[in-house]
């Protein structure tokens, strides 16, 4: 129990559960987590937004890591933070 899953073409696709693992997913995904029946469950909720229009948010620097990020239908994904046009890369 305690399964993430996410609706993806009309089925159910459980979420893999690994060590050390974070699962990352827009909050618009259709998601369910499955009944715990056994220990406990935890979860962390964040909210990440840009403001384009935020001198400090225009200014970022470049980035320090990569996110894998596995697709509800299977496929990997590889998402990195990439600087704004005219900024370097440090």
């Amino acid at each position: 129990g305690g399964d993430l899953q996410f609706r993806f073409g009309g089925n159910d696709v459980n979420a893999s559960r690994e060590a050390g693992q974070a699962i990352m997913f827009p909050s618009h995904a259709t998601h369910r987590v499955t009944p715990v029946t056994r220990g406990e469950r935890h979860s962390l909720v964040l909210w990440l937004q840009l403001d384009t229009g935020s001198e400090v948010d225009r200014e970022l620097p470049a980035p320090v890591c990569n996110v894998q990020v596995n697709h509800p239908d299977g496929r990997a994904l590889q998402l990195r933070w990439a600087p704004s046009e005219g900024q370097s890369k440090q």
